[in-house]
């Protein structure tokens, strides 16, 4: 565009851009952008600020639908700070609080847009504004159903149906429908979910509002795609397609034809995704934004896999990869990477696969350390600004209040520093975590790769296969306990733990666990003596028990050494059952005992030859014991083995 404000610009020179930029906006989104920068430079030197308050909103607009949010926020806030420093209330400050908030929706910052949504909606319920009313109760749902508060969200949407029938004001029945349905697919209700978006649709169909219509839709097709029902979601995704082409917009039609190829590829039908793809491909819409075009080339590249020409997949990846870098967009690069992983993987080139998967897993790791920086900034910004704030009030109070203020002021700063404390705490310990995990993660992943790599040679397979599937069961299983105890630890450490006691037989739960260690006891010639006195069924979560005699069992095998003896007895005591698991391994050290129980990640062991422990274990052993009502104990000492008891109460 080559017009441009003169500098006589005024209110209605500037209409007038804003009704060429909406324009631009339905026919090509990137030039409405660029159009709409280009006029912003010369408005923003050349207008008063207070004129420049419709244009900042449109513009805002404008980025927002380009998924822009970040600039879209900054035009808003810096619009509403123009406004503020007028010190008006009235229906325009009302809706640059709303436009903010909206935009901090988009940026995931739901606390911040509630409170901006609550100041507009108070304002709008003065001026007995009724339309903007309804807008900003299905923006506080929105933020509600971010911060996962469905029936508050739901609350917000029936308040604004209410309204919205009351004044006859049938056009916010559609938006307000497609928020139901937005908030009960957050919440996995799909059943109602569909039905709100239906009721959307047949809404937007009587009053004619296309776009509504197709938003219904294509959240419809959606939940059809995620209850793998693919064929009534192409069904659903064609339809839409027709309509975009009937009006003849190419910028909707290339990411309906996207949707169309990943839809297909869920369908295993890679040729029709094919056709689809290069259709979007060849949109020159498609090409005027470098994260779509990659969105289309990682779609291709899925489709060419599923083919298994992992020629043209490689050639689209070898596209998109420098693309990629160029964006220093991190988010894109994991799944190119994984991508390249795939396609390396299927040509079984061992060491690119590797390469490519290395470069994802580096990738995730820069992603989660910029986005605990981002945490810990926006908490010190926080944390500053509350400061800020106190000594401002302390600089208003009278001299009577000031002690007072004082030793308010000082508990909530050691609240404060108190919290960012803890949350440092809780990272570092997360970290050591994570770092203690992936290391004995590492070492049965590797005998798993190994092994099923020596299992693919056909000689080497032939030759010791059973030995080698044997060990890669024992991984295996290694894997698997470490994730189960994982997960029951940090359930337990978020106080999610629930109990669901039954009646239980001891004896053939214990038999189940023993036999699930079969080759493991097998590979190392450990005999097993078992004495089960227990005939009477005990009131105990089976999850808990499973838990608790897995890890101690799995301990005596994996510190006995090779044809040693594991004893396994379950006997009465008065209205108790005790378990002991007795092993002959090298017993435990006298000053390790004491820790044993108590937690700490950095008390470990190394067994016979099978690998370390992350030290969760034992402490959920003590854990789930302690909520069935019983108590465990250890007795050893070096050289004579170690003897595990708990008890369980007999109810």
């Amino acid at each position: 565009m080559s017009s441009k404000i003169n500098s006589t610009a005024d209110i209605t020179e500037i209409g007038a851009k804003v009704i060429e930029i909406n324009r631009l906006m339905r026919e090509n989104p990137p030039q409405a952008i660029a159009y709409a920068k280009e006029t912003w430079e010369i408005i923003r030197i050349k207008t008063p600020p207070l004129q420049q308050i419709p244009f900042l909103i449109n513009f805002s607009n404008c980025l927002a639908n380009f998924g822009k949010f970040n600039e879209a926020y900054e035009m808003t806030s810096l619009a509403l700070t123009i406004k503020k420093r007028t010190g008006i209330k009235d229906i325009e400050l009302a809706t640059l609080l709303c436009a903010t908030g909206d935009n901090l929706m988009n940026l995931e910052r739901y606390e911040e847009a509630m409170v901006l949504l609550k100041k507009a909606q108070e304002l709008f319920l003065s001026f007995n504004n009724v339309p903007h009313t309804i807008h900003a109760y299905i923006g506080l749902a929105r933020c509600q159903d971010g911060l996962f508060n469905y029936i508050d969200a739901v609350d917000n949407l029936f308040r604004a149906e209410q309204l919205a029938n009351a004044h006859k004001l049938s056009s916010f029945l559609i938006s307000i429908a497609l928020g139901f349905g937005n908030v009960y697919s957050s919440a996995l209700e799909l059943k109602k979910a569909t039905k709100y978006y239906r009721k959307a649709a047949t809404l937007s169909l009587k009053q004619k509002n296309m776009m509504q219509y197709t938003h219904a839709l294509s959240n419809i097709s959606k939940i059809y795609a995620l209850t793998n029902k693919p064929e009534l979601a192409l069904k659903t995704i064609l339809i839409i397609l027709r309509i975009y082409e009937d009006r003849n917009d190419q910028y909707q039609i290339s990411r309906t034809q996207l949707h169309l190829g990943i839809i297909y590829n869920q369908a295993k039908r890679p040729a029709e995704a094919l056709l689809y793809l290069n259709k979007a491909l060849k949109n020159k819409k498609a090409n005027e934004e470098p994260n779509f075009y990659i969105r289309i080339c990682l779609t291709l590249i899925e489709t060419y896999f599923q083919m298994q020409n992992y020629r043209s997949a490689a050639r689209y990846l070898n596209i998109i990869i420098p693309m990629v870098k160029n964006m220093n967009d991190y988010n894109l690069l994991v799944p190119t990477y994984n991508q390249g992983y795939n396609i390396c993987k299927a040509q079984k080139k061992w060491k690119q696969a590797l390469e490519y998967l290395d470069a994802a897993k580096q990738t995730e790791n820069i992603i989660w350390n910029r986005d605990k920086e981002a945490q810990f900034f926006q908490l010190e910004q926080e944390f500053n600004k509350i400061k800020e704030q106190q000594r401002s009030e302390i600089f208003r109070l009278k001299n009577v209040e000031l002690k007072k203020r004082n030793k308010l002021i000082s508990e909530q700063k050691t609240q404060l520093e108190s919290a960012l404390d803890k949350l440092k705490s809780a990272d570092d310990a997360k970290t050591k975590l994570f770092s203690i995990v992936a290391h004995d993660l590492r070492g049965p992943l590797a005998s798993i790769y190994q092994g099923i790599e020596l299992v693919l040679e056909e000689d080497s397979y032939q030759a010791e296969g059973n030995e080698l599937l044997t060990h890669i069961q024992r991984s295996a299983f290694e894997v698997y306990s470490l994730t189960d105890n994982l997960l029951r630890w940090s359930a337990q450490q978020l106080d999610k733990i629930v109990v669901n006691p039954e009646p239980v037989l001891l004896e053939p739960l214990f038999q189940k666990i023993i036999e699930q260690h079969a080759l493991i006891i097998s590979a190392k010639h450990i005999e097993i003596i078992m004495d089960f006195q227990a005939k009477q069924t005990v009131m105990v979560d089976p999850g808990f028990m499973e838990v608790v005699f897995r890890n101690l069992l799995s301990n005596a095998i994996k510190f006995t050494p090779d044809s040693g003896v594991v004893k396994v007895e379950l006997l009465r005591d008065n209205n108790f059952y005790v378990c002991n698991i007795k092993d002959s391994g090298q017993g435990i050290p006298i000053e390790l005992q004491k820790h044993i129980f108590d937690g700490k990640l950095s008390v470990f062991s190394t067994g016979t030859g099978y690998g370390r422990g992350a030290g969760l274990g034992l402490p959920l052993v003590k854990e789930f014991v302690a909520q069935l009502g019983g108590t465990v104990s250890v007795s050893s000492s070096p050289g004579n083995g170690s003897v595990f008891s708990f008890t369980i109460p007999i109810k």
